[in-house]
């Protein structure tokens, strides 16, 4: 029993090896190739010479359970089947007297099947001979005269390549979808975020060692955006008093409309002074008329070449921006940005240059999507307490 289970363990083994070469040999299309490694080209044929079709009948022998089980290598599996093959064993008695001519040659109807033995000496004469024509060509390269030219139109070919430039190399850098903001940067050539330097704030507030400070230092970006949310959910008609504006805020943080932060980081007395405004004034009579407006989100469509003058591209760009205030007066718009930029210099024209090309934008979303005309554009800077009209 035991020696059964060895000898089925092995045909199992045999029958895996077999299945991968068949799938191997099934799939080319148009041409196999087939290598393997012999020591001895002679003795490996001979070995399988009594396998050659015998007597009249021309029946080949089948590969007997040894034979097929003391295999070492996919080599003993092939050979045995090739021996049989008249054009292989040609190839093979050729090898061995290479002015071998058969003297009766037979068409054979197989797919055409060649043997060809390569020895280790004509493998090293082939290496040799890649490394010396590697070694010419580097020599004759190291060496090249560049300043020869050895075909002219090739030059030339060659030379126009080099110099092309592409036409529409500036819209390379175009994309699909961009925002005000990125646009704002691009026609300012700076990186700098909306908001990034503090504002200066306008009432003294005692001092308070850093090491006893519970909030953490809040960048210009996100006191700006923290300003805006304020702004977008203060009820504008209860803001006669300083005090009910931090009623407001304090309520709103409870709502949890507004984070608790905004009940130390907003400066109240700036809002105060917004809300006593005549721009505060004309925001709440359009609100008390339902023409009022706050962070309303836009995407407009617009001409690459309309963005920027250097695209020579008609494409269609998607543009997509915030707008934080707008509102109608007498069947025209006004158009209202909140900035809480520190400015630097007290004049309302820095600001005007920094985001007069943000507020045109704006100005075209507007007008696209409603039709109706933008009668003003206005700027509302909590550092100077004041409007700024563009």
């Amino acid at each position: 029993i035991k020696k059964v289970i060895q000898k089925m363990q092995v045909l199992e083994n045999l029958g895996e090896e077999l299945r991968v070469l068949y799938v191997a040999l099934t799939r080319a299309k148009e041409k196999l190739i087939m290598t393997g490694l012999t020591k001895d080209v002679v003795k490996t044929f001979e070995k399988y010479q009594a396998l050659r079709k015998t007597g009249t009948s021309g029946k080949v022998k089948q590969l007997d359970y040894l034979l097929l089980t003391s295999a070492n290598s996919y080599l003993d599996y092939v050979i045995p089947a090739l021996i049989n093959h008249e054009e292989i064993y040609e190839d093979y008695i050729r090898f061995l007297n290479p002015e071998y001519e058969p003297v009766d040659k037979k068409q054979s109807n197989s797919v055409p099947i060649h043997l060809r033995v390569v020895t280790p000496q004509q493998l090293l004469e082939v290496e040799q001979k890649k490394q010396v024509i590697h070694e010419l060509t580097k020599e004759e390269l190291i060496h090249w005269d560049s300043t020869k030219i050895y075909n002219e139109e090739i030059h030339d070919q060659i030379r126009q390549l080099l110099l092309y430039e592409y036409p529409y190399q500036k819209e390379v850098e175009l994309h699909a979808k961009v925002t005000v903001s990125e646009l704002k940067r691009l026609s300012q050539q700076t990186d700098d975020e909306d908001g990034e330097i503090l504002y200066a704030p306008q009432e003294a507030e005692a001092y308070v060692p850093k090491f006893m400070r519970e909030e953490e230092i809040t960048t210009g970006a996100q006191r700006g955006t923290l300003y805006h949310k304020v702004l977008e959910e203060i009820d504008l008609t209860q803001t006669s008093k300083r005090s009910e504006i931090e009623e407001q805020l304090r309520k709103l943080v409870e709502e949890d409309k507004l984070p608790e932060e905004a009940l130390k980081k907003v400066n109240t007395y700036q809002l105060y002074q917004f809300a006593q405004s005549d721009l505060a004034s004309r925001m709440r009579v359009a609100k008390e008329q339902g023409k009022l407006y706050r962070e309303q989100q836009f995407v407009m469509g617009l001409e690459a070449n309309e963005v920027n003058p250097e695209f020579l591209s008609d494409e269609i760009m998607l543009v997509q921006g915030i707008i934080d205030v707008f509102f109608e007066e007498e069947g025209e718009l006004v158009l209202m940005d909140y900035k809480t930029d520190y400015v630097e210099s007290k004049s309302p024209q820095e600001l005007v240059d920094k985001y007069r090309v943000q507020l045109d934008y704006y100005q075209k979303a507007l007008e696209k999507s409603t039709g109706k005309r933008v009668k003003e554009k206005i700027i509302y800077s909590f550092d100077l307490g004041k409007e700024i009209q563009i």
